[in-house]
Parts: structure tokens; sequence; C-alpha cells
């Protein structure tokens, strides 16, 4: 919180283990604090499911995220993939945002953490 008492930001970080870990740490972030807002979820794709590259975590990751069963009134709407209005198409970052009922959107930065240059 800043000052004046107002949340900066929250924030989730976890290592991406597939749709039940995602949706426990979805769920964690939205109960530390009762306004919802300002809120981004930081995940880390080591690559730990094997025979699955990256884009295809994300892919998942991205269809499990709209599948959870949200709190009431923090219900999901829709998604949207905005890697590209961050210029990070080629990159070995995705991001995606979800909005809910209540208008409450939560951000999702979806990382390669074994990303290497060539």
């Amino acid at each position: 919180m800043d000052k004046n008492t107002q949340i900066i930001q929250l924030c989730e970080a976890f290592i991406y283990r597939g749709a039940a870990t995602a949706r426990e740490h979805i769920l964690k972030v939205l109960n530390y604090y009762h306004k919802r807002d300002f809120t981004t979820m930081i995940v880390y794709d080591t690559g730990e499911e094997k025979g699955k590259s990256f884009d295809e975590n994300w892919a998942k990751y991205y269809d499990n995220i709209t599948k959870i069963k949200y709190p009431a009134d923090f219900e999901f709407e829709k998604i949207e993939d905005i890697t590209d209005d961050f210029n990070a198409k080629l990159s070995a970052i995705k991001i995606a945002k979800t909005i809910h009922k209540s208008g409450t959107v939560i951000y999702h930065i979806f990382i390669n953490i074994n990303y290497k240059t060539t």
C-alpha cells in the first residue's frame, strides 16, 4: 500500500506445473485483499511438462484459466492475449488478461525461464 493506503499491486508468482497449480495460485491471490484490483500473476514455465514446448504450455495455461470456478461476482467473462501489445511476440514472455464479472482484470505474465538466445 502507498501512504494513502491505496493498493499498488497484488501479485502472485509460481512455477507452472499444470492446471491444478495455476488454479490454486490464482484463487489464492484473490483472497489477499477484498477489492481484488491491480492483480498480476507471474508464471514461470520451466518446461517441466515433459515433451511440451513453451508455446504448448502457454496454450494449455491460457485455456485452463478460462475454466477455473472463480468466486461469486468475480466469474470469468473473457480472456485476451495481449502479448503483441508489449512487442513481446518473439520472446520468452506471453501476456494475457482475464476480465471478470466484477470488472476485475487479472494480468497473466507467462515466462520461459529456460529461454536461450541463439
